[in-house]
């Protein structure tokens, strides 16, 4: 038996990934400018979550 050919990668095939990343990408901007808008107060550090992290582990 032959091997199956892989089928080449299309307009038809591309358009839906583009869109899934289009919409991916908005998404993201948008939980930024949340988070930005939101301001840092209660926020900490990446060091001070590790910290808090370690703690919760150990």
């Amino acid at each position: 038996m032959d091997e199956p050919v892989a089928e080449p990668v299309t307009e038809t095939r591309r358009r839906p990934r583009r869109l899934v990343g289009q919409a991916e990408e908005s998404w993201l901007n948008r939980l930024a400018d949340e988070a930005a808008s939101e301001g840092t107060a209660g926020s900490v550090s990446f060091e001070e979550m590790a910290v808090m992290l370690h703690e919760r582990n150990v």
